[in-house]
């Protein structure tokens, strides 16, 4: 049973999240809000909402806080609190896109880069979310996670220590990168990553689709190639460790005892990995592309930081080596869009040499 505190600076609003019926008003901290079979539960004010889902919208357009360990942290727009696939209970953020932009923006770059690789930034998480919320958004609850499965959303703390967000948003309302398709401009999915490693990955590293032409990867990036920032490595995995890993990312390696090594059948033309497969003591094997190979290893992302390294067999162990780069490597890569703008490229120059054949339309 979940329980989540919402507090607020000002009167909110409380309606049925599917119905959109007001359920009722509350002042300041509305307590906890416990997640319950017969509804929403909120014990200090001894009420029971008989929603699956509530909305909680401030009435004079502040902000709300969500109680977080010991700090609230505050965030625009409505806050949604439902049971997700009528199972566990979830919290939500309903809000505009321009309003949400900032606080990922923020959350994506350090402090200290320069104005246009926050534009370049702000430019391509638009065209990022707008993409989701186009596709796969349309098949679930939500557009876009909080966290890095889609884009880091933090909360608007974190907007006030980063004020080069804000104005990169704003310095780019409505701009979102497009490819000429044969059915027109189209926008598409933008990825991007910390450091690609010297040279940009295919998307194909992350979805089996066939790539459009400014994801089709391989392009270089001076920053990585010559300065290799976030060099890593080695990182030692024991081979007994394999195949459960490896089972708990794909059903397929369930089937795969002991594994006895890894072999890497193919590769980009820079060197980076395509799939790793694992074959066990029998001989069977069972293939993964590289990218969700190195998260079954490392699902944090923090110690195996990219798929663009080396294997070697150690008898007992597996030794990944030879690092480079931090991140999938697909699409933009930060560090390099920080070298190039500190070197004078504006936010569409960089957009066009880690997005080749895009361009930049304004949508609204």
């Amino acid at each position: 049973m979940l329980s989540v505190r919402v507090c607020s600076e000002g009167p909110v609003r409380i309606t049925d999240a599917d119905t959109g019926r007001l359920l009722g008003e509350a002042f300041g901290d509305l307590g906890p809000a416990v997640f319950e079979r017969t509804g929403i539960r909120f014990p200090e004010a001894e009420v029971v909402l008989p929603a699956s889902g509530i909305d909680l919208a401030s009435v004079d357009g502040r902000p709300l806080g969500l109680v977080i360990g010991a700090r609230a942290r505050w965030f625009p727009g409505r806050l949604r609190l439902a049971y997700r696939y009528g199972r566990v209970g979830s919290v939500g953020n309903l809000l505009d896109i321009e309003d949400y932009l900032p606080a990922v923006v923020a959350a994506e770059l350090d402090t200290r880069f320069h104005p246009e690789t926050f534009r370049a930034q702000a430019i391509i998480a638009r065209t990022f979310a707008w993409y989701q919320m186009r596709t796969v958004g349309r098949k679930r609850p939500h557009d876009v996670t909080a966290s890095e499965g889609s884009q880091m959303y933090l909360h608007l703390q974190r907007v006030e220590e980063v004020p080069e967000a804000l104005c990169a948003v704003r310095d780019t309302t409505g701009l979102v990168c497009t490819w000429h398709s044969p059915a027109g401009d189209r926008i598409f999915c933008t990825y991007y990553s910390s450091a690609c490693g010297g040279w940009t990955a295919s998307s194909l590293a992350l979805s089996p689709m066939r790539p459009v032409p400014p994801l089709a990867g391989d392009v270089l990036c001076p920053s990585c190639r010559y300065e290799q920032p976030f060099p890593w490595g080695p990182v030692v995995v024991p081979k007994a460790d394999l195949a459960a890993r490896l089972a708990a990312r794909d059903r397929r390696f369930k089937a795969l005892e002991a594994i006895d090594r890894l072999e890497i059948h193919r590769m980009t033309g820079s060197g980076r990995p395509l799939a790793v497969t694992a074959v066990d003591i029998s001989g069977r094997e069972a293939e993964l592309d590289a990218e969700n190979f190195r998260l079954a290893l490392d699902p944090t992302g923090r110690e195996i930081r990219s798929a663009f390294a080396c294997m070697e067999d150690a008898g007992e162990a597996i030794v990944i080596r030879d690092g480079r780069g931090f991140g999938h490597g697909v699409g933009l890569c930060q560090h390099g869009a920080e070298w190039l703008a500190r070197r004078g490229a504006d936010a569409a120059t960089i957009l066009r040499h880690y997005y080749p054949g895009s361009k930049l339309r304004r949508a609204y």
